[in-house]
């Protein structure tokens, strides 16, 4: 299920308070262009994730549930971050 607008706000101001002031920041991004990549990368899961469950291997596609389909998901992408 995709997020609502307000959740939506609410993780782009996450993201924009866990890196105020660090390196990574990009300085020249307002709340606007957060709440902006916010909407996109959540519609981009949204119209993609049919595309996630039909690349699952058997049985992982058929045995697992909704909740172990998205953890799968988010503990790859923490993975390449370095966050695992």
């Amino acid at each position: 299920m995709a997020l609502t607008t307000e959740q939506r706000k609410e993780l782009a101001r996450t993201i924009t308070r866990k890196h105020y002031g660090e390196e990574s920041r990009t300085a020249n991004m307002t709340c606007a262009d957060w709440d902006a990549a916010v909407a996109a990368c959540d519609e981009w899961i949204e119209a993609h994730q049919n595309d996630f469950v039909a690349s699952l291997p058997e049985p992982f596609k058929t045995n697992s549930t909704v909740l172990e389909k998205k953890v799968l998901f988010v503990r790859c992408v923490m993975a390449r971050l370095g966050l695992s």
